[in-house]
């Protein structure tokens, strides 16, 4: 499981008892580079599946049980 160290004042996790270990790789800087290379081929993946008739977009600020709905539509439960 992943925790925002900064808002847990354990240094073990809460589920398994185990310590918490920040990896070497956790920065600002990383957490920005792996950003930026998300943003840099996100459009290219959007219009990939929009060409495969694949993609679906979904409204992540309605309601939850509205979010729920066009899940079920899309997946005709």
């Amino acid at each position: 499981k992943s925790y925002i160290m900064r808002k847990h004042n354990s240094k073990f996790c809460g589920v398994c008892g185990k310590p918490l270990i920040k990896r070497a790789d956790d920065t600002k800087e990383t957490a920005i580079n792996r950003y930026n290379d998300y943003l840099k081929v996100k459009n290219n993946i959007v219009e990939y599946y929009k060409n495969q008739k694949t993609f679906y977009s979904i409204d992540g600020e309605l309601e939850e049980d509205e979010v729920f709905d066009q899940i079920c539509k899309i997946l005709r439960v």
